[in-house]
């Protein structure tokens, strides 16, 4: 079990100390058991996960913790628009297109849970897959705002406006921004 290239300490009886925190070490085991794991919510332990798994030389654990983290890292390339003064500011000062995704402050509690609680019937898979396909043509924001009737989407090129919407929580809501861009040629 400890085949590894660090150098092991025996103690008289040829036991090995692992002298290390024992805060995640259930799922570490858990993981050498069964090889699969579920990695809890926070960056922080997913971070300190990383660490020990980086510590026991475990290759498929740690190639799952960058995987999170660098997922983590792309939703947080959605920047966060606060209010109307930064809205136009960023229409005034992009030199890029953008789509601004808005949300229904009362329907979200905390925007990383959202699509994990099932406000929002699309999954974060969905929301990754469609900045994967459009990240070279727009930058993407969100805001506080939008309707009753569900998320909509507003780009903006060279100071004119297009409105998109996508009605009633729609599971096809990436779906039709994507037709809806497809439609006006943006």
């Amino acid at each position: 079990m400890f085949e590894t290239e660090i150098p092991l300490e025996k103690d008289e009886n040829g036991c090995i100390f692992i002298d290390r925190d024992a805060k995640h070490f259930r799922l570490i085991l858990n993981f050498l058991r069964d090889g699969h794991i579920i990695l809890p919510d926070s960056e922080i332990e997913v971070e300190e996960i990383y660490k020990e798994s980086s510590y026991y030389l475990l290759d498929g654990l740690i190639h799952l913790c960058q995987e999170r983290c660098n997922d983590d890292r792309q939703l947080k390339e959605m920047r966060h628009i606060d209010n109307k003064t930064e809205l136009l500011k960023t229409v005034l000062h992009s030199r890029k297109a953008f789509l601004i995704f808005f949300y229904e402050p009362e329907n979200v509690v905390r925007v990383e849970n959202f699509f994990n609680e099932g406000v929002f019937p699309a999954t974060i898979a969905h929301l990754k897959k469609f900045i994967a396909e459009f990240e070279s043509k727009f930058d993407f924001y969100y805001t506080a705002g939008g309707s009753e009737e569900g998320w909509s989407c507003v780009h903006y090129k060279d100071y004119n406006s297009t409105f998109i919407a996508a009605y009633s929580w729609s599971r096809d809501f990436l779906d039709d921004i994507r037709m809806s861009l497809k439609d006006k040629e943006l």
